[in-house]
């Protein structure tokens, strides 16, 4: 038998394809950070069992879904998320006739992008790590992409997730904004990082070279140029994305020295800075 955790805010735009797409697992746990649309409504017409809890960052609001889960089997999907029909098969068979040496299985995801499946530069298979035995798994928690990871053995499945993503450019530049700080404390935690309350040497030339080779693996190397505008822009923004991580990796470990109020760049930080009626 199979839990499905799906994470929640402001999500009534996808929250019904997501639903309508697993609606037939054992049990469907919604965890949601206190949405003020018709997110929790419409999951409760799915018959879910709806936990409304402040959010302390993913890999934390997704292990405490896991842990109140009825059954030994998870499957992780977000609410901009569909299963396809041949991924719910795949995993109730593998759930009725398991593999003992396997603790988890990857699913290739399908990333859409302005209306388009993006099938190049290292979007597609995208292989996540979304099925898995709660008690074989064990979480790697950062303050962005943090993720379940298996503890000895994985396997992978074929049928897909399909991924719909940003809204439009502005809804990725706001995301860019928000994942880049949050990526500038995984960074100081990291290789390379002196911890939360150190620093992380940036040059200038960080941010101006750097991205360079991260739009060329993408664009030219992993042939992004096959999906035209759109693996172009993506192919842009992600080198942006590296630009701006350096310049905010720059900013915190200098706010000492010129005297201005550290930044954000932790889930709990970024809730306390939007509060405030000063920005």
């Amino acid at each position: 038998m199979i839990s499905a955790i799906v994470l929640t805010y402001n999500s009534e735009d996808n929250i019904r394809r997501c639903l309508q797409s697993i609606k037939g697992l054992d049990e469907i746990i919604v965890i949601d950070s206190h949405s003020d649309d018709n997110t929790t409504k419409i999951a409760e017409e799915f018959g879910a069992r709806v936990i409304h809890r402040d959010y302390p960052g993913y890999s934390e609001q997704l292990e405490y879904g896991i842990s109140i889960a009825k059954n030994e089997w998870i499957f992780v999907i977000d609410s901009d998320e569909e299963a396809t029909p041949e991924l719910i098969t795949e995993i109730n068979s593998i759930s009725n006739n398991p593999d003992d040496n396997i603790d988890g299985y990857t699913v290739p995801r399908r990333f859409i992008f302005l209306g388009k499946f993006i099938e190049h530069g290292g979007w597609y298979p995208d292989h996540q790590y979304r099925f898995f035995r709660k008690d074989r798994s064990v979480p790697d928690h950062k303050e962005v992409h943090g993720a379940y990871q298996p503890k000895e053995y994985s396997g992978k499945l074929t049928g897909d997730i399909i991924h719909y993503s940003y809204r439009n450019l502005f809804d990725y530049v706001s995301r860019i904004n928000v994942y880049t700080s949050l990526e500038t404390s995984n960074k100081l935690n990291g290789n390379g990082g002196n911890g939360r309350n150190g620093t992380k040497k940036v040059k200038w030339y960080n941010m101006l070279i750097n991205p360079i080779p991260v739009f060329l693996k993408m664009f030219f190397l992993r042939k992004g140029y096959k999906d035209g505008m759109h693996g172009f822009i993506l192919s842009l923004f992600s080198a942006m994305n590296n630009s701006i991580l350096y310049a905010k990796l720059w900013e915190y470990g200098s706010s000492g020295k010129y005297g201005y109020e550290k930044p954000p760049i932790t889930n709990e930080e970024l809730n306390e800075f939007r509060k405030r009626g000063d920005n």
